[in-house]
């Protein structure tokens, strides 16, 4: 069970800081945690997990109030702030940064909570260290205080690390009412932690199960997400005007996973053109750098990344603007994700195949940012069929 590490905070002293940094100074904070976490690299790989001393390297980064309420402290920089402070990090480790964006993501998951519950998590750590499973595994009773809730989540990223968790699960509501999935925040103590995490993917990402047993969740710990559809839907229950905040958790939420999987593929690009740019050919003597296919290949898989990032940052734009509250929106940016997914992929692919036979070796970074790049596309949030899917089912719906 992880072990709260934070000394308790005074919530008055959680004001947003006086200079927020820019995007590009929060960067260049990231180039500085990347060359303190590059130590932990073998490790990460070898024990399956992040060792607890990256995450406090990344505390003491200045990074965590990234994408959280300036209420608590935080920036409230946006989603192209998050993702490109990520891409120094996965040019180490893509487990390192897969883990780390999480614990930064969640520090905006929590903000949708009841004020309450978040004032109980800030007094607690400034910067919270939280987890998640937000696939609906569990089940929630009705009970006198709150709800009892008791399942098994798989693939919970860094879990070992976070003193506090938010997972996903059905409440019954009785008399033939269909059950409401609802986000639960579980305090230190309700949740335990089993280690089943063997990947060939983000390997040390320790993404494992959380096991629950009738643990009771008060009302100010429960969030019923059926109401989170379209409009200002957060402002009422957490008290945040800010649009990363007001607008629906669905419109923002696939930035938590392109972010990291756009920066793995800028990883495996950067590993890949490193590679080949000083090599000679085996078969055709010669620079290989100088063979057209291989710059073709290269290029087009530059033009793929770039273009993924340029769609990124329009959507990212559309909810900094407020404009992330409608269906419409909502579903034009989880098709345009699907694109992301799916571009980004191939992209890797793309580069991955100019690696030749030497990519294949498991011990170089090349063939751990191809593994760590087709991880992320197996998330179940990322199956782009289905966003697509769900796109065109509206496009084509009666107007």
């Amino acid at each position: 069970m992880p072990v709260m590490v934070n000394p308790p905070q005074n919530l008055a002293t959680l004001s947003p800081p006086g200079n927020i940094p820019t995007p590009a100074q929060c960067v260049d904070l990231a180039y500085d945690l990347a060359g303190d976490i590059a130590r932990y690299v073998e490790e990460t790989e070898r024990d399956r997990r992040v060792p607890r001393a990256a995450v406090d390297a990344l505390v003491a980064s200045g990074l965590m109030p990234l994408v959280r309420p300036a209420r608590y402290g935080g920036y409230e920089l946006g989603w192209m702030a998050f993702t490109d402070a990520l891409v120094p990090l996965a040019a180490q480790s893509g487990s390192l940064a897969w883990v780390l964006g999480f614990i930064l993501h969640h520090q905006w998951a929590l903000a949708f909570f009841p004020k309450e519950a978040q004032d109980e998590v800030y007094s607690q750590a400034s910067d919270p260290r939280i987890a998640s499973m937000f696939a609906p595994c569990g089940r929630a009773e009705p009970v006198p205080g709150g709800l009892r809730l008791s399942g098994e989540w798989s693939f919970s990223s860094g879990v070992d690390n976070c003193d506090w968790v938010i997972l996903s699960g059905f409440v019954g509501k009785g008399d033939g009412v269909p059950r409401a999935n609802h986000w639960f925040l579980l305090k230190p103590g309700q949740f335990e932690v089993k280690d089943v995490w063997h990947s060939v993917g983000l390997a040390g990402s320790g993404s494992n199960n959380v096991l629950v047993k009738d643990a009771l969740i008060e009302d100010a710990y429960t969030l019923d997400i059926a109401g989170y559809g379209i409009g200002d839907v957060g402002t009422a229950v957490s008290g945040h005007t800010h649009p990363l905040f007001s607008s629906p958790p669905m419109g923002q939420f696939p930035y938590g996973l392109i972010g990291p999987m756009y920066a793995i593929a800028r990883a495996l690009q950067e590993a890949i053109t490193g590679f080949n740019r000083t090599r000679e050919g085996l078969l055709v003597p010669g620079r290989l750098a100088d063979d057209p296919y291989l710059q073709s290949g290269v290029g087009e898989a530059e033009a793929e990344i770039t273009a993924v990032h340029a769609l990124m940052e329009r959507f990212d734009e559309l909810i900094l603007r407020g404009g992330m509250k409608t269906p419409d929106a909502i579903l034009r940016c989880r098709g345009a994700m699907g694109f992301a997914a799916k571009t980004l992929t191939r992209a890797g692919e793309r580069l991955f195949y100019q690696a030749g036979g030497r990519g294949l070796d498991t011990r170089n970074a090349i063939s751990r940012h191809w593994r760590d790049l087709h991880a992320v596309t197996n998330h179940g949030a990322l199956k782009y069929d289905s966003m697509f899917q769900g796109l065109g089912q509206y496009l084509l719906s009666p107007r």
